[in-house]
């Protein structure tokens, strides 16, 4: 990795030099925000960078993410051939306030940035580097969907529970370096607009008790029953397969925890209810 970020920093240096040169350094930048109701999953060609309140066009800097139901992903469109497994990344975009999109790259490599929109046509974020160079400073990324939102490589947007967030809080206790304590679980539900995917984010605002994590999951959805089966993967982990229902009445959807996988670092201390009922938003 290092190598092929060697490359990639002589590359861009090479390609900027005149883009820096010439570009205005402006006073006001746009701040690229918005509404955010769609989802990432598609491609997403980059349409501009701002790096330190300088404009870098894509003429000079060019990629496309594309964003993969199953939380995996690819970039593209470098310009040249590069190893496929150093294309390769995963993806979770949390439901928290901060909207947070972490990319992990192949060698473990974690790029957090944050979403200030997105909808069917515009993914903007912010963050601190701008990803596949290494340059760092106040980033921000403002990319476009390839093909139009009209024209969405995942098809048209999924039926009902698709583009709908549920949540959950829970109060339990924990066994955390020898001793109990009560803490307050958050946990977001969240079915892609687009395909029949989604993720399960679950954490604390606890002080000091890391507690992060999320879970990508495909589900079907029977209408007529209104109940599904959720198949949630994680490494290290074979696929669960949960069963869920949707009372439509009380906008709750309840299932079992029964064999649903969490990371081997919270498992020593840590247990969800055996049941969950989500409130929808």
């Amino acid at each position: 990795m290092k190598k092929f970020n060697r490359i990639l920093m002589t590359m861009f240096a090479i390609a900027s030099i005149g883009a820096f040169a010439s570009c205005e350094k402006v006073e006001t930048v746009d701040d690229g925000s918005g509404p955010i109701n769609a989802s990432p999953v598609g491609e997403w060609h980059l349409k501009t960078a701002y790096l330190n309140n300088s404009v870098v066009s894509a003429d000079n800097l060019s990629f496309t993410l594309q964003f993969n139901n199953d939380g995996t992903g690819l970039v593209k469109d470098y310009g040249f051939v590069i190893p496929i497994e150093e294309t390769q990344f995963s993806w979770t975009l949390s439901n928290d306030a901060d909207h947070t999109l972490t990319i992990t790259l192949y060698n473990g490599q974690q790029l957090n940035y944050t979403v200030i929109k997105l909808t069917n046509n515009e993914f903007n974020v912010t963050g601190t580097v701008i990803p596949f160079v290494g340059m760092e400073g106040d980033v921000k990324l403002f990319m476009t969907r390839n093909g139009g939102g009209s024209d969405n490589p995942q098809g048209d947007p999924a039926p009902y529970p698709g583009n709908t967030t549920w949540r959950n809080t829970t109060n339990t206790m924990v066994n955390y370096e020898g001793d109990s304590i009560q803490i307050t679980l958050n946990s977001t539900l969240k079915f892609n607009q687009y395909g029949n995917g989604g993720s399960l984010n679950v954490s604390t605002n606890f002080q000091g008790l890391p507690i992060s994590y999320g879970l990508n999951f495909t589900y079907t959805y029977n209408a007529e029953t209104t109940s599904g089966v959720m198949t949630f993967t994680a490494d290290g982990a074979a696929p669960a397969n949960i069963d869920y229902t949707i009372n439509a009445s009380a906008n709750t959807i309840t299932f079992s925890t029964v064999g649903l996988p969490i990371p081997a670092e919270y498992a020593s201390y840590f247990t969800l209810p055996e049941t969950i009922v989500f409130n929808k938003q």
